[in-house]
């Protein structure tokens, strides 16, 4: 059973979520179980103390631009989630802006169908597909890519690539709502479903699994 942690007052720093020592590049989507694959993994990174827990959310051709020689040799990994209950998640979300105070579920789901990449300066909401993530010249380009459903099956198998001892996962920053398929009408599951079109065929998701 996973245990629930609070993330109040962990210090919060933007950095790339890259070790050296283990030769590993993770690659952060919000809302996929980054916050509890971070806080496990935080010892690990670069110039971190283990009191720190970073947040910084990196495509993967910006790795690459930082990175270079790394990106050729490391584990780069990430994770995906249903962008049905992914944006039920955001719109819940816990931290920063709330959008649940500032409009309905529908009208978040209208905002995101008409969200860009540049319109809002925030890369924790979905303005684009988790495969973009994930893409360089849009080729995937990393070497796992775990599912939030399967995420301690899936978290075990990155910890036997970069050579760390298996661990329970905790769940931390868990949003309280109802099963994601309950705020849904016909109309908002085709917004989400033509929105993140390319993250439902690449990953085979279907509403309501």
């Amino acid at each position: 059973m996973q245990k629930t942690l609070s993330i109040s007052g962990i210090n919060l720093e933007n950095e790339p979520m890259i070790s050296h020592k283990h030769k590993f590049i993770f690659i952060e989507v919000p809302k996929t179980g980054t916050t509890t694959i971070c806080y496990v993994l935080k010892k690990h990174f670069c110039g971190l103390q283990p009191s720190v827990y970073p947040d910084k959310h990196l495509p993967v051709d910006q790795y690459k631009k930082m990175f270079p020689k790394e990106m050729q040799t490391y584990f780069k990994f990430g994770f995906v989630r249903n962008p049905w209950s992914r944006v039920v998640s955001l719109f819940h979300r816990n931290e920063g802006v709330q959008m649940r105070k500032r409009m309905t579920f529908v009208e978040f789901v209208d905002w995101i169908q008409l969200a860009t990449d540049t319109s809002v300066k925030c890369n924790k909401f979905p303005k684009k597909n988790m495969l973009g993530f994930f893409e360089i010249n849009n080729k995937v380009n990393v070497d796992f890519i775990g599912k939030y459903e399967n995420l301690q099956e899936d978290f075990n198998i990155i910890c036997d690539k970069i050579g760390i001892q298996r661990q329970e996962l905790p769940h931390i920053n868990k949003s309280e709502h109802k099963h994601y398929t309950e705020y849904y009408d016909e109309e908002t599951k085709k917004i989400v479903a033509k929105k993140f079109e390319k993250d439902i065929e690449y990953f085979g998701y279907k509403f309501g699994e």
